[in-house]
Parts: C-alpha cells; structure tokens; sequence
C-alpha cells in the first residue's frame, strides 16, 4: 500500500498494489490501473505484531522519519507498506510482519 497526502485526520488516499507479471493481454475491471512503481534508495524497517489499533505501526513509521533526518535526507514521495504476511496463514497477529518504507534522496 502507499499513503498519499489525507485531507484530514480520518480521511486517507491510498493505492493498493499487487506485484505481477505480464504476460499478454490484460482485462482489468473498470477503476483499475497497472503502473510501474518508482524504485530507489528506500530507508525501512520491519514492524513486528499487529498493524491497527491505538499505535499499531506508528512506532515504526517515526523510527524511519527518525532515520531519514538524523542521516541527512529527504522524502520521495508517499512511504509504503509491504505486509509481509497473510491473514489467512496465521491466527496470531504476533505473527504479523510488515515493512515500512520510504524512497529517499
């Protein structure tokens, strides 16, 4: 996922993506787009544990904001969440893992 600017505190654009391969013609459903997302220098980390609720990953989130000042760069654009789990895989949201990244310069 990649969060965009919100126009308010409970209100946020997001684009949610899904790598894939193309192999020949695509029929994608109307409101669907396929674009190449830009690549580069990330800062990241890895949130361990549950992704909502009161602090969820707000911790990780600072920690990369926290890094990218203290090193001396800039943001690119919107951070990005790579969840690195499925739901289905696990009743444990112990066992949740989800990268927190951000393109910089």
């Amino acid at each position: 996922m990649r969060y965009f600017e919100s126009e308010g505190e409970d209100t946020w654009d997001v684009e949610v993506c899904q790598p894939f391969t193309i192999d020949g013609p695509l029929l994608l459903p109307g409101g669907f787009d396929v674009l190449t997302l830009p690549g580069g220098t990330a800062a990241y980390t890895v949130h361990g544990g549950e992704c909502g609720g009161d602090f969820g990953m707000q911790g990780a989130y600072e920690a990369v904001c926290n890094w990218i000042r203290e090193h001396g760069h800039e943001t690119q654009g919107p951070p990005y969440e790579v969840y690195l789990f499925e739901q289905g895989n696990t009743d444990d949201t112990a066992d949740y893992r989800t990268e927190v990244a951000w393109l910089i310069r």
